[in-house]
């Protein structure tokens, strides 16, 4: 049940986020980008990881580096 809440908000938010974007009048680069798909799949890989037990210490390594990734992305953000 907590799984099929995760990806309901998880839908729900990134739905929102690409609203937000495309509504604007600004046209942002495709890094900018980056930070946002990063932050929505993390939930993703986690439940992943979560549902197969054996691979978590692979999980805990993709969700370090989408981690690093969306910091590093963060100055293509727009302000």
């Amino acid at each position: 049940m907590l799984v099929i809440i995760t990806l309901i908000i998880i839908s729900a938010s990134a739905y929102l986020t690409i609203r937000k974007r495309v509504a604007s009048d600004r046209n942002y680069s495709k890094k900018s980008w980056v930070t946002p798909v990063c932050l929505h799949l993390a939930p993703v890989v986690a439940l992943i990881s979560y549902a197969y037990e054996g691979i978590g210490g692979l999980g805990f390594l993709i969700l370090g580096i989408l981690f690093i990734v969306s910091a590093y992305y963060t100055k293509e953000l727009p302000k």
